[in-house]
């Protein structure tokens, strides 16, 4: 897909990527910003002292304290937001950000790491995530990030 036509097909995720962007420039956090040679060409932006990952149209941002396994989902929700294009936010990022981290840290306060990682990357679309950025952990339900 061409850049313009992604632009526009992804516009709510890229304007809330460049509200983010600014954000983070402004205070100072943005570390890095660079291409990334691997599908579906995406910008990365690195954010200081951080080890949270979100994708938002072409821009995936994440910690630079992040793993290649975080890089690897990042791009697997980069091609879900391809195919839902607009919808994306209703239908990855909200799940994602409310059922799944909101709702794990509520209610699993009492679970071990390891367990919490399993739960989380078990749920829809973190499994898609998963499968799509070719991370086994999305099929075996095993591995997770510190």
């Amino acid at each position: 897909m061409a850049v313009g036509v992604r632009w526009v097909w992804q516009l709510p995720q890229h304007l809330l990527a460049l509200a983010l962007w600014s954000w983070l420039k402004a205070r100072g956090k943005l570390v890095s910003v660079q291409e990334d040679p691997s599908p579906p060409g995406n910008i990365i932006c690195r954010i200081k002292d951080s080890y949270s990952g979100v994708s938002l149209g072409r821009y995936i941002f994440m910690g630079d304290r992040c793993t290649d396994e975080t890089l690897c989902h990042e791009r697997g929700h980069s091609f879900q937001s391809l195919a839902t294009g607009p919808l994306y936010l209703l239908l990855i990022g909200l799940p994602s950000a409310v059922g799944n981290n909101l709702w794990d840290r509520l209610m699993h306060q009492s679970w071990s790491h390891a367990r919490r990682v399993q739960w989380y990357y078990r749920r829809y679309p973190e499994a898609g995530s998963d499968r799509l950025g070719n991370l086994p952990r999305g099929r075996s339900g095993l591995g997770g990030e510190q």
